[in-house]
């Protein structure tokens, strides 16, 4: 499965490198700089918009899951990539997933020099990760399964942006992506 991209820039030079999902060491051959890339707790991640953002952009969050899920049964033990994302916050009025095809988009990692608001996530809902897998994962019933298990590779959090409506006071999708 392919990765998706992260613009991440750098601020001694003002120049832009595009990195794999999985890059955590870069050297910056330009000025010569080495980047060692190590979230606190998780990468947190910003959707690019096509049209400017102001002050009525709010980024909204999701939780981002990917890994693997084994199934035991009679014979044979199965295995298959999961990539999930669902909304970080318990709230009606934005979609429950991104839907979005994660390799298809650009992405830069959330700094304090970006401008909108962004919203804090709630805690990552372990409970509700399983359920929702299960669910979605393994939907044959006929065949008798002894032990599922949920390999995680990474977790982290991307933000969606939408806009204010002012004079509907509503918010609305800006993702014209």
């Amino acid at each position: 499965m392919a990765g998706w991209k992260i613009e991440q820039n750098y601020p001694q030079c003002s120049g832009y490198v595009t990195l794999e999902e999985t890059d955590r060491v870069f050297k910056w051959n330009y000025c010569k700089v080495n980047l060692f890339i190590v979230p606190i707790d998780y990468f947190k991640y910003y959707l690019l918009a096509k049209s400017g953002e102001t002050e009525e952009t709010y980024y909204f969050p999701y939780w981002r899951l990917k890994g693997i899920a084994y199934t035991c049964s009679n014979f044979t033990v199965t295995k298959q990539i999961v990539e999930r994302s669902y909304r970080a916050i318990n709230v009606n009025y934005i979609p429950f997933t991104l839907g979005y095809r994660m390799q298809t988009l650009k992405m830069r990692f959330v700094s304090s020099e970006h401008e909108g608001r962004f919203i804090t996530q709630d805690g990552l809902n372990r409970e509700y990760i399983f359920n929702i897998d299960e669910a979605d994962i393994f939907k044959n019933d006929m065949i008798p399964v002894y032990h599922r298990a949920f390999v995680w590779e990474s977790i982290s959090v991307i933000y969606s942006h939408y806009q204010l409506s002012v004079h509907k006071n509503t918010l609305k999708t800006g993702r014209r992506i």
